[in-house]
Parts: C-alpha cells; structure tokens; sequence
C-alpha cells in the first residue's frame, strides 16, 4: 500500500487520493475554515510524484 496511516489522516481532516499501490504518487489536501469571510485556503502535499 501506500504506507499512510488512514486512520491519523480521518482524525485530522486530512483526504488522500491515488492507488494504494507500492511506487504511485498521492496526494493529500485538507481545507482551512473561513479566514476572511468566505474566504478558506486549501492545503496540498504531493508525494511520490513531481508534477
């Protein structure tokens, strides 16, 4: 699998995308709330993968 502890990533928010195959990329985002009325910011993180 990918390696990632599922359960930590549902506790803290945090959604995972990608095959849970040895050697693909994922990518993991979370979403802040609101900072400045409806503005929110959304948080990414590649790994495994350079684009």
């Amino acid at each position: 699998g990918h390696g990632e502890d599922l359960a930590r990533l549902r506790r803290n928010s945090i959604l995972i995308d990608g095959a849970p195959v040895e050697g693909s990329g994922i990518l993991l985002q979370i979403f802040t709330q609101n900072a400045i009325g409806p503005i929110f910011f959304e948080i990414i993180q590649r790994k495994g993968n350079d684009g």
